[in-house]
């Protein structure tokens, strides 16, 4: 392995399989070339309470349907663990998890975020163009501001799906 390398896991449930040494890239990867789905890049930035101090070092887990959602089976087939970097960053590589229509839910993916010190931190992250957000929804998102939930996928030069979050751990949901 070269040196100064990310570190890639593969992940089963939330136990990690990987190097042994322990060490979790920032850059999280749930699908590979040959899954079925629309690929995405989601790059979070995790502050404190203050909007301003990046949280380094928080545990992340995340986890999300397939792009071909089946309601009620509750089964995540894209899911691990990573933590932040030092600028509170962190990156997910997946495809687009699918909508659940029959019960109206929009796709998202869910992410759980515990900093080094303090309680665990649950969310769930929405994408702007999904029909099966609700307009309370979209009107109790825009309240957050730049801190928002529900943000837009581009598409870049090489057909990847690229969005951007900001997540306050003042405005989440802890337990």
């Amino acid at each position: 392995m070269l040196q100064g390398a990310a570190v890639l896991f593969t992940v089963v449930g939330f136990g990690l399989v990987g190097d042994g040494t322990g060490t979790l890239s920032w850059t999280l990867n749930l699908a590979d070339s040959d899954t079925p789905g629309v690929p995405i890049l989601i790059e979070v930035v995790v502050y404190e309470a203050d909007g301003k101090t990046p949280v380094a070092g928080a545990l992340v887990e995340v986890y999300h349907s397939a792009h071909s959602a089946v309601p009620d089976t509750h089964e995540h087939h894209h899911e691990g663990v990573t933590r932040t970097n030092a600028d509170g960053r962190f990156r997910i590589r997946s495809v687009r998890p699918g909508p659940f229509p029959d019960v109206g839910m929009p796709a998202h993916i869910h992410v759980i975020i515990e900093p080094p010190r303090g309680r665990k931190h649950f969310l769930e992250l929405h994408f702007a163009d999904d029909p099966n957000l609700t307009r309370a929804q979209v009107r109790r998102d825009k309240a957050r501001g730049e801190f928002g939930y529900i943000r837009p996928l581009k598409k870049d030069e090489n057909g990847l799906y690229r969005g951007c979050w900001k997540i306050r751990l003042d405005d989440v949901m802890t337990g």
